[in-house]
């Protein structure tokens, strides 16, 4: 059974959600020239905000379907 949201004293671990998409598009818009060199997807930025809505669907489809778990920090 998948596990959703870890959370300890100073972090929380969760999976991703589509209301999250305005966070990822400003974490990578601003950090993109950091992340091209290491980050083969990176390559494929910018998306638009609806097409990291449609990213995290698919993050949590997959997820809720048991094919793979991608996680987010806070903290």
């Amino acid at each position: 059974m998948p596990v959703y949201r870890i959370e300890t004293e100073r972090l929380v671990i969760r999976c991703w959600e589509p209301k999250d998409a305005l966070l990822l598009k400003s974490a990578v818009d601003l950090s993109i020239d950091h992340l091209l060199p290491w980050m083969p997807w990176a390559k494929h930025e910018p998306q638009t905000f609806e097409e990291k809505v449609e990213l995290l669907r698919m993050f949590r489809g997959k997820f809720d379907l048991h094919e793979e778990r991608c996680y987010t920090s806070q903290g």
